[in-house]
């Protein structure tokens, strides 16, 4: 990541992962195309390292502008009386914090992204609970709708924003909200190998399930489980975000976004903005 966002791209270049991808252009005046990524949530660490890096270029030789941060759109949701930013897979609200320690901070528009996640994956949990579509196997303790392989292919799966419910379930999405929700992803980690045994196995959870169609996905997805090990790491000891904020570049991006601690009491009653 880091030697990424160091790499010298000028104002035509962008960064493109292959064919029907999502798409970065980097412009003069910041220009994000592709709605997937010109919303903020998901991709922080990302756009903190290009604010952050002293070798990224727009045009001749301009660092990435100040105001790029604030440029991304921030659309507010909501959900049961919890406000958040975008929605969306759960792995917008959990990529990010894989690798930063957001927690107690806020941005130079007054957000607390620690929040907004904490807020959308009780969302998603609630929805579960809730189950418009009345799917089988949805509740309180086997929830978690993300982007991952379903039985009609791979979909982004979300209650709430861009994506589609299915009946399809990410077992290691909800247990990797662990750092917001400890009790409630715990429940759901030990729910979904005891009510689906056959979704654990060597490497741990299969990528999805859905009870629905008595599927259980075949596959084991690297990036996913990943993003489990970091989530939980950072949970257990912040190892993960100390080694990340040690580097120059998220510093320095973190203090161009304006990122700065502020004391409100406990973490879950703090606002989504102040």
């Amino acid at each position: 990541l880091i030697q990424f966002t160091s790499a010298n791209f000028t104002s035509s270049d962008t960064v493109d992962g292959g064919a029907n991808a999502d798409t970065i252009e980097i412009t003069t005046t910041a220009t994000v195309v592709d709605a997937d990524f010109s919303n903020v949530t998901g991709v922080e660490t990302l756009l903190l390292s290009a604010g952050g890096s002293q070798d990224v270029t727009l045009g001749a030789s301009a660092d990435v502008p100040t105001e790029t941060w604030e440029y991304f759109v921030r659309q507010i949701r909501s959900y049961k009386g919890r406000n958040f930013i975008t929605g969306g897979p759960l792995f917008f609200s959990l990529m990010s914090h894989g690798f930063l320690d957001m927690k107690g901070k806020r941005d130079s528009l007054g957000f607390d992204y620690w929040v907004c996640s904490r807020n959308c994956v009780l969302s998603h949990r609630q929805y579960c609970i809730d189950n418009p579509n009345g799917f089988k196997g949805y509740g309180a303790d086997t929830w978690g709708l993300n982007a991952c392989d379903t039985p009609f292919g791979y979909m982004a799966c979300s209650p709430i924003g861009e994506g589609v419910d299915n009946g399809t379930l990410m077992p290691s999405a909800a247990a990797a909200a662990y750092m917001f929700t400890p009790k409630e992803s715990l429940a759901a980690a030990q729910a979904f190998k005891k009510q689906v045994p056959k979704a654990y196995g060597r490497y741990g959870f299969a990528n999805a399930i859905n009870p629905q169609q008595n599927w259980i996905d075949p596959d084991v997805i690297g990036i996913d489980l990943g993003m489990l090990f970091l989530c939980l790491e950072n949970a257990r000891d912040g190892l993960p975000s100390r080694l990340l904020e040690r580097h120059s570049v998220i510093q320095r991006g973190m203090k161009r976004a304006g990122f700065h601690r502020t004391e409100e009491g406990p973490l879950e009653k703090r606002k989504l903005q102040v």
